[in-house]
């Protein structure tokens, strides 16, 4: 038979082991659900990725338009966006485009 104290140390065993239980099930319960969130961010950064290359081209396409109309209003909305336009003097109504150069 056990004496009072190892019955009340083996009490107390046992409820320190639950209670490490239900606090690994509670982190495991949470990474779970950040995994998920890390993996619809990959998925929605793998989708965007393929659209840089229209992006860059629509950009461009609408600063040569800006450029070539004189319109200072877009060129003012791709600066507040953060995308440099620079007018090149060697060909008329060509413009550099640098949408890397965002805030």
């Amino acid at each position: 038979m056990l004496s009072r104290w190892q019955s009340h140390f083996l009490t107390v065993l046992g409820v320190l082991a639950l209670l490490l239980a239900i606090g690994d099930a509670t982190l495991i319960a949470t990474n779970r659900a950040e995994q998920g969130a890390i993996n619809e961010r990959q998925v929605f950064l793998q989708q965007t990725a393929s659209l840089e290359g229209l992006y860059r081209e629509m950009v461009k396409a609408l600063a040569d338009l800006a450029v070539r109309n004189g319109d200072r209003r877009v060129l003012e909305a791709l600066a507040a966006q953060g995308i440099s336009v620079t007018v090149n003097t060697s060909s008329p109504g060509s413009a550099a485009v640098d949408p890397t150069a965002k805030k």
